[in-house]
């Protein structure tokens, strides 16, 4: 298949990405075209494009759930954490534990999906006024 093609593929089902070639999975056109379709398919990307910025941030947007594919120095990066949590807080499930517990993400969270986050955030924060008040 070529790129083209895969392109035009990933648009309509981004979550066949792992149906392509090797090689179109390491292609950045075509995971950004698979990922900002389906935010899944970033498991199927080549590692490399698993530890690109935008790329995962278009995926967890899409998908929170995405994050868990992000390569584990995303997961790792506190900056980059609090942007997605900004865009998608569902995605601070599949993130380092400490991040949890930092109330800038959590608010983060909290303001962009409201109270589908609470149960994300660590317990410790769950009771912060701050924390609350976002929520209400």
């Amino acid at each position: 298949m070529k790129k083209k093609d895969a392109i035009a593929f990933m648009d309509e089902d981004g979550c066949k990405l792992g149906d392509l070639s090797e090689d179109l999975r390491k292609d950045s056109d075509v995971v950004m075209a698979a990922v900002q379709n389906c935010g899944a398919a970033l498991e199927y990307a080549d590692k490399n494009l698993q530890e690109n910025k935008e790329i995962v941030l278009v995926a967890a947007s899409n998908d929170g759930a995405a994050m868990q594919f992000a390569s584990s120095s995303l997961q790792n990066d506190r900056d980059f954490v609090l942007e997605v949590a900004k865009d998608n807080g569902t995605a601070i499930e599949f993130v380092s534990e400490k991040f949890k517990k930092d109330k800038d993400i959590a608010l983060a969270a909290i303001e962009s999906v409201g109270e589908d986050a609470i149960d994300l955030i660590d317990q410790s924060l769950r009771e912060d006024k701050d924390i609350m008040n976002a929520l209400n």
